[in-house]
């Protein structure tokens, strides 16, 4: 009840109360009491409580611009290449830069998602449809000439029919330079790189009972190996060291 509608007036500190760090308000809604909202944390600790205020009460104070000190693109500073929260929506399809890049990098994506259903598991998602062969287009600088990379995503489907693609990226000699997909028939995820020079599978039980998972799909392409992790746990099926194609 004291927060402004649009939270323009909320600051994230430190324990000091007084030293600020960068953070994302995504969404926010003070008639249901719910909001997204993402802050930098400089350091965390697995053995000590890290305690972080949240400020509000302010009628006269604005929102940081994105790119300030303080905004939301200086929440994601450590190597991230683009963030999508999803919570974009617009009728139809064609439309440019819907939804949008919360890195600052400017990666926002094309909408050619007929499909209007935006149930998320942090905040809002996306739902896609197969049947209208639903998809968001990237630039393709978003990963281009990237050979290391790391996709993480939150994913659920109830459809074992269909090959659900989590990323697909191309390049002028090469249909998958980059491709992680989901398969219905044989329950696993699978990521090529390079093309089939590389394949990798990860075998994963009732991935399609409609409950929501993480995965985090790691390609080191130094050391020719990929590494699964389900819900922050690397999968036994993660080869350690072991190419396979």
């Amino acid at each position: 009840g004291a927060v402004q509608a649009d939270g323009a007036d909320i600051r994230v500190t430190e324990s000091d109360g007084q030293t600020e760090v960068p953070f994302e308000l995504v969404s926010i809604d003070t008639g249901a009491e719910t909001g997204e909202l993402h802050f930098k944390a400089p350091t965390l600790s697995l053995s000590t409580t890290t305690e972080f205020y949240i400020y509000y009460g302010s009628s006269t104070a604005s929102a940081y611009p994105a790119g300030a000190t303080y905004g939301s693109d200086n929440v994601w500073t450590n190597g991230f290449r683009a963030v999508y929260h999803f919570e974009e929506d617009q009728a139809g399809t064609g439309a440019s830069a819907v939804y949008r890049d919360s890195t600052g990098n400017g990666y926002d994506g094309d909408d050619e998602v007929s499909a209007s259903g935006k149930s998320g598991i942090v905040g809002a998602g996306q739902s896609f449809a197969a049947s209208t062969n639903d998809y968001i287009e990237l630039p393709h600088t978003t990963i281009d000439g990237l050979r290391d990379i790391t996709v993480e995503v939150w994913f659920r489907s109830n459809d074992d029919s269909n090959l659900h693609t989590l990323l697909s990226a191309a390049n002028s000699g090469e249909a998958n330079e980059h491709t992680i997909w989901v398969r219905g028939d044989i329950n696993n995820v699978e990521l090529f790189s390079h093309g089939t020079s590389y394949r990798e599978e990860f075998w994963i039980s009732d991935v399609f009972d409609n409950v929501w998972r993480h995965y985090t799909i790691i390609k080191d392409d130094l050391n020719n190996d990929a590494l699964f992790f389900l819900n922050g746990v690397e999968d036994n099926d993660s080869p350690n060291g072991d190419t396979r194609s």
